[in-house]
């Protein structure tokens, strides 16, 4: 069976290193490209300390497409730069896979017929460890029961956003259950999203930690689940792309792919 042919982008920062350290092992995979701001110019394995690779990093997506040909994007930047990328993948008819959280969900609706009309898979997901999305699934479960809820999301220092993409998605989840009024906020440490308490912890140390704190008369319940390296985000970044071949649409969340 021939490798899927993969490109990167994000390729020199955190995630996108141990993406390349994963997929150059993996006898499933083939790492074809990768794009990034930084490192351009240099091996990509170099960058990613895993040996030359002979497959420099360049700074625009557009070029390398029309150099290779991959069979799946894997995007992990910022919300302004993954949004253009999905562009650029729908355009050129090819899957991605974006693990790139801030990017308004309206703004992905309004792209819903154009990705179908490309017969792709464009799957989005603010989280891909596994053990993250069940604490969601379970926590919608106990919302039926108790409906005092707050969030707790703790994260490295170096995360530029707060409140967290896996802390609004519960949120949202959630209120799928409550059905409460929704209540936005600014991007603030600590503030109502989706009708429910969001409070932002940034220390170094941390990796990606969150807390599901339900109340209820004479008792707590707390769901926590902790990420203590980024290779926890592996396994289902792996199985989305076991599956974006027979994906044609839009998929938010990685919990539907679980089913």
């Amino acid at each position: 069976m021939s490798k899927l042919k993969v490109i990167i982008t994000g390729v020199a920062g955190k995630m996108g290193r141990m993406l390349v350290n994963k997929i150059v092992k993996d006898k499933d995979l083939q790492l074809i490209g990768g794009v990034d701001i930084k490192e351009v110019g240099r091996d990509i394995g170099e960058v990613a300390e895993v040996g030359e690779l002979g497959i420099k990093v360049v700074d625009k997506l557009v070029c390398l497409l029309e150099e290779t040909s991959p069979e799946v994007i894997l995007d992990f930047t910022c919300s302004e730069v993954a949004y253009k990328h999905i562009l650029t993948a729908v355009k050129n008819h090819i899957p991605i896979i974006v693990g790139t959280t801030g990017i308004p969900l309206a703004k992905l609706q309004a792209l819903k017929e154009e990705i179908e009309n490309a017969n792709i898979g464009v799957i989005i997901a603010p989280n891909f460890s596994i053990g993250a999305v069940l604490s969601i699934l379970i926590a919608q479960q106990v919302a039926h029961y108790l409906r005092d809820v707050e969030i707790i999301e703790l994260h490295h220092s170096q995360k530029l956003d707060a409140p967290s993409g896996t802390s609004l998605y519960t949120a949202q989840k959630l209120n799928e259950v409550f059905k409460k009024d929704i209540e936005e906020s600014k991007n603030t440490k600590s503030h109502i999203f989706y009708g429910i308490p969001i409070h932002s912890v940034r220390l170094p140390g941390l990796v990606a930690h969150q807390e599901i704190i339900f109340g209820g008369e004479g008792q707590v319940l707390t769901i926590r689940h902790d990420s203590l390296s980024r290779e926890s985000f592996w396994p289902g970044i792996k199985l989305a792309m076991t599956k974006i071949k027979e994906i044609k649409g839009l998929v938010i969340g990685l919990e539907n792919l679980l089913k």
